[in-house]
């Protein structure tokens, strides 16, 4: 950081929405029910004629097997599970099931007490109530659609605000949850760089009389981490100050940014596009807008990216008599 000081580091906002799965997966509450769950899916994969059977019921459809890094698949698998819940019941209940041998296996017979707990398939509701919202976070930063820079500030808040909905803001039923996602949230997410372009993101762009996004979400905070992300990404004191004379017209909504083509295009065109179209009453901040916005949350798509570059160069290694095939470009 010293040596390229106009350089922003940031955590993967994936990998750490992912902890913080493993983190609510590893509570005590829905440790119990993460074992059974394993135990149940971990049984029925490795039984090749139960599998068959449980495609069978279920009309060729899979259960997510559990990955030991990607936390976040725990809450697809519960999803597949709570989707077949009958189906479960039905498979370890059939006759088929019942005269086969595995149906005298210890294992297979405490997998047919499981399906049948009122307290597993209560607990993985629950479980689902505080993934789902969640998943949906975890989705929209590693997605591909449109860079998620501007969406990551406030969607801590929104996440918590949907669990707290599922469970009819009983307190006493998501705490802990809120715990562990502040923790997380608080130690590597919630930086500078985001909430200057939560600042600048049209989605959340408020005209007099609109409800703000969330009223817990602080505004001196973003406009704060603004102001640092201008001084560390635009090194340049002109410039600066050209960008700072601009704020107050992105502020006020004057010029291109009151109109009503500017308004009805909020959440319709991505970030960068809309400022593309309408950022012309102010060209010094749409031009950091855009550089802003532009940026990703997510290192995933580095992973892929490595992941086929080491394919490439295995390929390489071993048909080294095909090399011509390769085009470089």
């Amino acid at each position: 950081m010293e040596k390229y000081p106009t350089i922003y580091w940031t955590p993967c906002a994936a990998h750490c929405i992912n902890l913080m799965f493993k983190d609510i997966f590893e509570l005590k509450h829905f440790q119990t029910t993460y074992k059974r769950a394993l135990k149940l899916s971990v049984y029925i994969h490795s039984k090749t004629k139960l599998l068959n059977l449980f495609r069978k019921f279920t009309g060729k459809r899979e259960l997510v097997k559990f990955a030991k890094t990607r936390f976040a698949t725990t809450f697809l698998t519960f999803k597949r599970l709570k989707e077949h819940k009958n189906k479960l019941i039905k498979l370890f209940n059939c006759e088929e099931f019942l005269t086969s041998n595995y149906s005298k296996e210890e294992a297979a017979k405490e997998c047919g007490r499981i399906v049948q707990m009122p307290s597993f398939w209560n607990t993985l509701h629950e479980a689902l109530k505080v993934g789902g919202p969640l998943m949906s976070t975890l989705r929209m930063v590693d997605g591909d659609v449109k860079p998620a820079m501007g969406y990551v500030y406030p969607a801590m808040e929104l996440t918590k605000a949907a669990i707290a909905r599922a469970f009819n803001n009983n307190q006493s039923k998501f705490k802990k949850v809120f715990d562990i996602i502040d923790t997380r949230w608080t130690s590597q997410l919630r930086q500078p760089l985001h909430a200057a372009a939560f600042f600048l993101n049209p989605d959340f762009f408020r005209f007099p009389g609109e409800l703000e996004v969330s009223s817990t979400i602080n505004s001196a905070e973003v406009v704060s981490g603004f102001y640092e992300c201008l001084e560390r990404l635009v090194p340049n004191e002109d410039l600066q100050a050209k960008i700072v004379n601009e704020v107050s017209i992105w502020e006020l909504r004057r010029g291109l940014f009151s109109s009503s083509f500017a308004k009805k295009q909020r959440g319709v065109k991505p970030p960068v596009d809309w400022w593309t179209s309408f950022g012309a009453s102010a060209p010094h901040l749409k031009e950091f807008a855009i550089k802003l916005l532009s940026l990703t949350t997510s290192a995933s798509g580095c992973e892929r990216n490595w992941s086929v570059f080491e394919h490439v160069r295995i390929v390489i290694v071993m048909q080294e008599p095909r090399i011509s095939i390769f085009l470089f470009i």
